[in-house]
């Protein structure tokens, strides 16, 4: 859109924690936020949706978050979205950053697919891989 200003994505924050879940569209944030609601009764962590593959919301985040230690990953796994991933991962481990993915079934395309299809209720997270 016309006027769009990219440096901002949407997000969620909570000032008390030093974790960042980064996702690629709004609505992986909104089910993230669902999932983590259904299985601690809460989402504790930072979310952060880019609104694209490009890093400019997550550089723009941590300037105004400098209690970001940790940043988990959770972008779709397409092709584009995983190559995205790893590109990220290796620069954000250099300055420093503990950085994970979440890695869900193949089978799902992104965090809503695995609320819409996988999820259903059950008390089984997502993985976190480290790296």
């Amino acid at each position: 859109m016309e006027g769009n200003n990219k440096s901002y994505g949407v997000n969620l924050r909570n000032e008390k924690s030093t974790k960042l879940v980064v996702l690629e569209a709004v609505i992986d944030l909104m089910s993230y936020f669902e999932i983590q609601n259904k299985m601690k009764e809460s989402c504790e962590e930072n979310l952060l949706a880019l609104g694209m593959l490009a890093d400019l919301p997550l550089e723009t985040f941590l300037k105004e978050n400098p209690q970001i230690k940790e940043i988990i990953f959770a972008l779709d796994h397409d092709e584009k979205g995983q190559e995205a991933t790893e590109k990220l991962i290796k620069k954000y481990q250099q300055r420093g950053f503990e950085v994970c993915k979440y890695q869900y079934p193949e089978q799902y395309k992104d965090i809503n697919d695995y609320l819409k299809l996988g999820f259903q209720g059950r008390k089984i997270p997502l993985t976190r891989g480290r790296l």
